[in-house]
């Protein structure tokens, strides 16, 4: 609606995707999040019969699915090749909250960052997968189909959090840190749905304002991390409050 409305008001204005999709990227991830949500019966039961088969065969069929869409030139398969890959993703939290993996021994999870960090090493330098995780203007993604290099890029943050986890339950015990962190998972979903939004919004009045968005990794460049740390932040705080009424049903505060 605001953006209609700017079109109607502003002669000048270019639109909303005048920087790209990013603003309906969330869209596209909760539909993702429904889908593997809606399966999750069987999913789950999947786990229950057979662990380590279930999340194994996800894994052959993804990289037999890449082979064929990159390989052959099958581009079709690419729909078929991100739902298997989310799937297996999704597949790994099993093993998290059965215990699986927090009551084994740290060196299972060792070799499970280990083994996620090498492959995603090795897929993206075969020069067949791009080396970005997600969509950048001018270069490929591994986001867009979803390729096994997310897979592998999953198994590594898996591993990687769960040895970093008893550092975090240790901070999590103070009484401000878990009233922070628990405040701001009460509103998940709706700083998720709106962040990029709040990002475009602060591009928008950055170069309303006169401000030049530098594209090169120079000393200027860095110099601006804090600013779009701080920018998009105000707006993304301002929707939230706005927001997250719908989240938090009968919460005033």
């Amino acid at each position: 609606i605001g953006d209609t409305v700017a079109r109607l008001v502003l002669p000048d204005y270019t639109g909303v995707t005048h920087w790209g999709q990013v603003v309906f990227v969330p869209l596209w991830f909760l539909s993702v999040y429904v889908g593997v949500v809606v399966l999750a019966p069987l999913t789950i039961r999947l786990h229950r019969r057979g662990r380590e088969v279930t999340v194994v065969a996800l894994g052959a069929l993804i990289v037999l699915g890449e082979l064929e869409r990159v390989r052959f030139g099958h581009a079709d398969l690419g729909l078929l090749t991100s739902a298997l890959v989310w799937l297996f993703v999704h597949q790994l939290g099993y093993f998290w909250r059965d215990g699986t993996l927090t009551d084994g021994p740290r060196r299972r999870l060792w070799a499970l960052a280990g083994g996620g960090l090498t492959a995603l090493v090795v897929l993206t330098n075969l020069g067949v997968y791009p080396r970005s995780m997600v969509s950048l203007e001018g270069e490929g993604s591994n986001m867009f189909p979803t390729t096994a290099c997310i897979a592998a890029l999953a198994v590594f943050q898996l591993g990687l959090v769960l040895l970093l986890r008893p550092l975090a339950q240790r901070w999590l015990a103070g009484r401000r840190a878990w009233t922070f962190t628990v405040a701001i998972n009460a509103v998940a979903m709706t700083i998720f749905t709106w962040h990029m939004t709040a990002l475009v919004a602060a591009i928008g009045v950055y170069q309303w304002a006169g401000g030049h968005l530098r594209t090169e990794a120079t000393g200027a460049w860095w110099a601006q991390r804090p600013l779009w740390f701080l920018l998009p932040g105000i707006f993304l705080a301002v929707l939230v409050a706005v927001f997250r009424r719908f989240e938090l049903p009968g919460r005033t505060r």
